[in-house]
């Protein structure tokens, strides 16, 4: 249902620290959203940032009710990455070591999450 053409049908985008969204997609099979998301030319790190979350339309049939697995990399090895997913159906992402994250080093990062939704 998610792709790289169609994200913003589903999504509102939040902060990306000056990257875009270079790869995403999304599959649902029975209650079961497994997401891939790229974001390449992050240019700050920082806490916890809201970097997107299903529209109305979509929380209740592709947000996350139940926490699941999330796996998180990230280009710049030194710098710890940690990805949060939220009921109301909005993802965060939090960056520590920030300091070698720049317009001239941007970072790349890779995540993928499975999660249950209501329906």
């Amino acid at each position: 249902f998610l792709t790289v053409n169609n994200y913003t049908t589903y999504l509102t985008i939040g902060n990306l620290r000056g990257g875009k969204i270079a790869d995403i997609s999304g599959k649902k099979f029975s209650n079961i959203v497994t997401l891939y998301v790229q974001i390449n030319g992050i240019t700050a790190g920082g806490s916890d940032i809201e970097i997107f979350r299903f529209k109305d339309a979509y929380k209740r049939k592709y947000g996350p009710s139940n926490y699941a697995v999330h796996n998180a990399y990230i280009s710049k090895t030194d710098n710890p990455i940690y990805v949060g997913q939220f009921s109301d159906g909005h993802f965060t992402m939090a960056i520590i070591g920030t300091s070698i994250i720049s317009a001239s080093q941007p970072a790349m990062v890779i995540f993928t999450v499975t999660y249950i939704t209501e329906e």
